[in-house]
């Protein structure tokens, strides 16, 4: 007969090292949310993960002065995590759009009265001398905007592949709580 009694020194440092692993969840929430994060990021930088991107109008381009799509905005998409949650967002205040514009994708209608502004120009424009030249020289002003629409963009992922991202986390972090779970019991005297 065998007997292994639950006060034995080893048994439970290693039950004491796995209640302290389950009770503070935030490192594990943490971690998840930074997965998140990270993966929402990479989507962005990559123009469009599961198909690319709709490419911006000329118009758009010259506006910006980018050739990509959401330039700067992975750095704003931040986690924050709690003991039992963590979110992933889009943290800056924004006038005029916001990233659901392309999320969902919107009609923009038709604008006329409002003296609107690109700022490096569009169309030709002449230099010193009168000549016409290939690009601009300064801002270009306009009063009217033909409608377009904003297509739908794919930026936060999917439930599943949140799922998928989640489930790597779980799998690690459970591996991690047996190592230092095993290595409380071998300090303590378990073979």
């Amino acid at each position: 007969m065998i007997l292994i009694r639950f006060d034995d020194r080893g048994i439970v440092a290693a039950l004491r090292e796995i209640e302290a692993q389950v009770k503070d969840r935030k490192k594990l929430m943490d971690k998840a949310g930074r997965t998140i994060r990270d993966y929402t990021r990479e989507t962005i930088k990559m123009q469009g993960r599961l198909r690319p991107y709709a490419p911006m109008t000329r118009s758009s381009k010259q506006t910006s002065g980018k050739h990509k799509l959401f330039s700067g905005v992975p750095r704003d998409i931040v986690h924050v995590a709690h003991n039992d949650r963590f979110v992933v967002y889009f943290n800056r205040v924004t006038v005029g759009w916001n990233l659901e514009m392309h999320t969902k994708g919107i009609q923009v209608p038709y604008t006329r009265g409002i003296t609107m502004m690109i700022p490096n120009g569009l169309g030709k424009a002449r230099n010193e001398l009168g000549q016409f030249t290939g690009g601009s020289l300064g801002p270009k002003f306009f009063r009217f905007r033909r409608p377009f629409k904003v297509p739908a963009r794919e930026i936060w992922p999917s439930r599943p592949e949140v799922i998928h991202q989640i489930n790597e986390v779980l799998r690690q972090w459970l591996a991690d709580v047996n190592r230092a779970a095993q290595a409380k019991y071998k300090q303590n005297g378990g073979t």
